[in-house]
């Protein structure tokens, strides 16, 4: 169990330095923005809104995850409650499943999200691919990776 306890907090500590990180990002981009122009009312509040939308998202989300580790480690209990949740081989097949359905249901959105802004805009067009391409790149190295492994 000592093994996986320190697994949870090299977790814990990536997740906060990732939470940190991503809020140094946002205060950037905030920064840089008001900086080079600002927000005019007519055209980026909903902009606005929507980054401050992702961001605490991923605030929350971080937070949910850093609270779950913590507790994790403060409690036997948990953390072995957690040990065999993450364990679990059924746990594991459909984690697996859900991401490959996933990972194949983004892709096909990707892919006619950029056939339909090719009819449109340019810009997004070559956006969407230059993603679409990205994703095929990373999943297909990581599938190499994962099968040498």
């Amino acid at each position: 169990m000592t093994s996986f306890e320190k697994e949870i907090q090299k977790r814990l500590k990536i997740t906060i330095w990732g939470t940190v990180l991503t809020m140094v990002a946002v205060a950037l981009a905030f920064t840089i923005r008001l900086s080079i122009g600002g927000y005019s009312l007519e055209v980026s509040i909903d902009h606005l809104f929507v980054m401050l939308g992702i961001f605490a998202g991923i605030v929350v989300a971080a937070l949910i995850k850093i609270t779950r580790f913590r507790n994790a480690l403060k409690n036997k209990n948990k953390l072995e409650e957690l040990y065999i949740k993450e364990t679990d081989e059924r746990n594991r097949i459909i984690i697996l499943k859900t991401c490959r359905a996933c990972i194949t249901i983004t892709l096909t959105f990707l892919g006619i999200g950029a056939i339909i802004a090719s009819l449109f805009n340019e810009i997004v067009f070559f956006t969407l691919g230059i993603v679409l391409i990205l994703i095929l790149i990373l999943y297909l190295t990581l599938r190499v990776y994962y099968t040498n492994r």
